[in-house]
């Protein structure tokens, strides 16, 4: 039900409607965009939020109106799946859940919001619990947008593995062209099963500490590398998920502009 809150009417509304509701699907074209473009968790002043809301922000979520957007639209949508496969957001997300399970492993809770007491940390895009896993898909498009958005992730995914949490992030070409390496390490991460690897022997960081007794890592990523080059951003990630599988927790940093993991004093 669309209504119009003024007395009187604004008008709009037969505009939506004119023309087989062509101005409906250019207003929820726009709307989609906003929704699926904001990296919020569920919602903030970018998407959803505005001053005459504000009473109701904490009861709303994008992610519980993308879906009939996309119907208005008449992008991709799920009709007849259940709710959480409708918060699937993107095309990388479905491929990724529908491919776990032609794989036969068990399928994690998906656009999970992980908090550390009442604060907010992320959302991940896919969670295990038992053990505690956190999976982030990473299109390049926007996780490598920026130096600034590189750090963001980065510190945000340092405080998940800070309070022990096995996070392992996913590319594009991992979940279209490489599924199988991302099972083997899914599988991994679940049994606790790896391999012994030598930090300072993986290429795409460079170790600044290491603690063998707890094993903790403190490394630093090139993230001007990661903006021009995918290949160095995903040999980067690929291998950060090597360290954790084996059993390392890591603390990234974003190395020195124009720096390469190495170059550092």
């Amino acid at each position: 039900m669309i209504y119009d809150v003024m007395p009187g009417g604004t008008g709009y509304i037969p505009k939506l409607f004119a023309n087989g509701g062509a101005g409906l699907k250019a207003a929820a074209t726009e709307a989609l965009v906003r929704l699926e473009g904001c990296d919020c968790a569920d919602g903030c002043h970018r998407c959803l939020w505005d001053f005459w809301n504000q009473r109701h922000h904490h009861l709303l979520d994008r992610f519980t109106v993308i879906g009939v957007l996309r119907r208005i639209t008449d992008a991709p949508a799920l009709f007849d799946e259940e709710l959480d496969n409708e918060r699937l957001e993107s095309f990388l997300e479905r491929e990724f859940f529908e491919r776990l399970e032609i794989a036969g492993l068990p399928l994690p809770t998906l656009q999970v919001n992980r908090y550390v007491g009442s604060r907010l940390i992320t959302r991940v895009d896919a969670e295990y619990r038992n053990p505690d896993i956190s999976i982030f898909l990473d299109g390049r498009a926007y996780h490598s947008q920026s130096e600034e958005k590189i750090r963001d992730d980065l510190e945000r995914r340092n405080q998940l593995e800070a309070r022990g949490v096995c996070v392992l992030e996913f590319t594009f070409g991992d979940v279209v062209a490489h599924f199988d390496d991302v099972v083997s390490t899914v599988s991994a991460a679940l049994d606790g099963s790896s391999d012994d690897v030598d930090p300072a022997s993986l290429p795409g960081m460079a170790v600044s500490h290491r603690d063998d007794a707890t094993k903790q890592l403190r490394v630093t990523i090139p993230a001007n590398a990661w903006l021009v080059s995918e290949p160095a951003r995903v040999v980067s990630l690929k291998n950060a998920n090597r360290l954790r599988v084996a059993g390392w927790r890591l603390h990234r940093e974003v190395s020195a502009t124009g720096a390469t993991p190495g170059d550092e004093e």
